[in-house]
């Protein structure tokens, strides 16, 4: 950031005072609740667009989707695309672990009867 400081008024001499700072953010443990893949996509192009206008890098590969209820029962269609680079984020299996905000938990399948 610069900075013109009025150094002496009556010569219109101005003082430059450069400052530059590092910041660090990260946006772990963030979720993102979607009704629908069509939903989900909207939200990613709001986050996506928000990343890009404040210079923040998503790793993608850090990046998990966890379906519930799926529409489809083609797995190969379980995914999104995140990121300026698009990179695709696949759906993880119901039978892997999950961990959510540092608790972990095994989703089991559940019958009636």
């Amino acid at each position: 950031m610069e900075l013109r400081w009025p150094d002496d008024t009556f010569c219109n001499d101005k003082q430059i005072i450069l400052i530059c700072t590092v910041a660090s953010a990260f946006a772990d443990d963030t979720q993102w609740i979607a009704k629908s893949k069509d939903e989900a996509k909207k939200i990613t192009l709001i986050a996506d667009e928000f990343f890009d206008i404040n210079d923040i890098k998503i790793n993608e590969e850090k990046s998990e989707i966890i379906v519930i209820n799926p529409e489809d029962n083609n797995e190969s269609k379980r995914f999104i695309e995140i990121g300026e680079s698009k990179n695709k984020v696949t759906a993880i299996k119901g039978s892997v672990p999950i961990r959510i905000l540092g608790y972990s938990s095994r989703r089991t399948k559940v019958t009636n009867t």
